[in-house]
């Protein structure tokens, strides 16, 4: 088992560089090349998990959660007990319902140790803040600060600060959301493919993903 730990503790260095460099599709291939070693060798349970939970993280960032549960159900138990790779599948199962607000508390919750997971996990974070901020502008023409505070999950004092850096403007008491983007227009198939993907995804979430 030795030199498989040596070979694993290099495996957990390069995903720490690629979480670093934010190559999420790399991370996720490297993690999933080790899964073998992971299984059939008596290896050190924190260098497991450790590579557990960014496997997850990684799936999430890049919008695999189905991904993402095959990595949770496959993982052995004692890597579901660690504390890093529950965290990271308590916000997968809280994305796979749409909540981004308890998405963020698990990320905010969870206890990200290991270099990885922490830089992969504040990624995360940022990437579900932008998203909902994306969202809300696209739900309300406007907002006021007090709602914009809770679907945020921040202060009043914070979501201020941030509308104003977005430039949304404060007018009689309420925002009026700056509209992000529009998205490019998919190509010849891909919409159908996109509304089979959220349909399976609904009913799987409808199911239960734990």
């Amino acid at each position: 088992a030795a030199p498989a730990q040596a070979t694993i503790m290099t495996t957990v260095a390069t995903v720490e560089r690629l979480a670093e460099a934010g190559d999420w599709t790399a991370l996720v291939s490297t993690c999933e090349d080790a899964e073998l070693d992971l299984v059939h060798d008596d290896l050190e349970a924190a260098a497991s998990a450790q590579l557990y939970a960014a496997q997850l993280l990684g799936h999430l960032l890049l919008r695999e959660l189905e991904a993402a549960r095959f990595v949770w159900k496959r993982a052995p138990a004692a890597a579901q007990a660690h504390e890093e790779v529950s965290g990271a599948w308590a916000v997968g199962k809280a994305l796979w319902r749409r909540d981004t607000t308890a998405a963020r508390a698990a990320l905010t919750a969870g206890s990200w140790t290991s270099k990885a997971a922490s830089t992969l996990a504040s990624a995360l974070e940022r990437r579900v803040e932008e998203e909902e901020w994306d969202t809300i502008a696209r739900a309300f023409t406007v907002v006021s600060p007090e709602t914009l505070a809770a679907r945020l999950g921040l202060s009043a004092a914070a979501a201020a600060a941030a509308a104003q850096q977005r430039g949304w403007r404060l007018e009689e008491g309420t925002y009026r959301p700056v509209a992000p983007p529009p998205a490019t227009k998919p190509g010849p198939g891909e919409d159908a493919l996109a509304q089979l993907t959220e349909y399976v995804a609904h009913l799987t979430a409808e199911v239960g993903a734990a």
